[in-house]
């Protein structure tokens, strides 16, 4: 009925990415069956918990026989920490969106792996502890999408975005995530994939550095960038951090930007 990407034979039906096509085995309710109960139970009014009991299974019954088709289409969320981080949602297929997108800092990561959208909201309050103990809340969160525990997609309003600055979510432009919205449903499989770890290689090239820039927050790289500079170690790029990247861009015969890209990083970490 299209809540799965497979035909009845277990063909692929569309040209999937390969991360979606690895998560595949037949006869196994594995994180891509739960997802379509769970999206199947959300099209017809069903308790939302990707168990095939006996009401599931009765409205199952149901609309095979009266063949009633998935009503959203079949759609996949890949987000790649990889830098700059990306989100990329598939439906039926066909590629509909890429954005640039935010993870969790290296004190609360975004999980890594595939789970299934369980929870979602069009606007809420979202409010918890920092790493540093100090409360926060955020009123107005808007096109929530929860996925595993308090990790969400959702937007969210930063000066930047490509780098991890979240408590754990997955954060987007409000614009880019309003069209996430509109194909994300319950049981959507939302994977999310770890970047590589940022090392020097045999030429002292940093380039896998992401670059650096006033106006980026909780930022696991701009703590590391502070360190070096040996001003407070805080994770938010300001105007602090932005005279002290000058001042040491001036004294290394650099252009003197305030932009922390491969240059300024070989001549940090050499």
């Amino acid at each position: 009925m299209g809540y799965l990407p497979l035909t009845e034979s277990f063909q692929w039906r569309y040209n999937e990415p390969s991360s979606l096509k690895a998560l595949w085995k037949t006869g196994s309710y594995n994180v891509m069956t739960k997802g379509a109960v769970m999206e199947f139970q959300s099209a017809n009014h069903l308790a939302i918990d990707g168990i095939a009991g006996p009401k599931t299974w009765t409205a199952l019954d149901k609309a095979y026989h009266e063949k009633r088709m998935n009503p959203y289409g079949y759609t996949y969320v890949l987000v790649s920490e990889k830098s700059p981080e990306t989100l990329q949602i598939w439906t039926n297929g066909k590629l509909v969106l890429t954005s640039l997108a935010n993870t969790g800092i290296s004190q609360r990561p975004t999980a890594v792996g595939t789970f299934p959208v369980y929870l979602r909201y069009y606007s809420q309050t979202m409010s918890g502890t920092n790493p540093d103990g100090t409360h926060y809340s955020d009123p107005g969160v808007p096109y929530v999408n929860y996925f595993y525990g308090g990790d969400a997609i959702h937007g969210f309003w930063r000066k930047s975005y490509g780098f991890p600055q979240s408590l754990g979510c997955v954060e987007l432009p409000v614009s880019q995530a309003k069209i996430a919205w509109s194909y994300i449903n319950y049981g959507t499989l939302v994977t999310v994939q770890r970047g590589g770890t940022p090392t020097s290689n045999p030429s002292g090239s940093y380039s896998h550095y992401p670059n650096l820039h006033e106006g980026i927050y909780n930022n696991s790289y701009v703590m590391k960038l502070q360190k070096i500079l040996g001003i407070t170690a805080d994770g938010d790029f300001g105007p602090k951090t932005l005279t002290a990247v000058k001042r040491f861009q001036q004294a290394h015969g650099l252009v003197v930007d305030g932009i922390v890209g491969p240059k300024t990083w070989n001549a940090l970490l050499s």
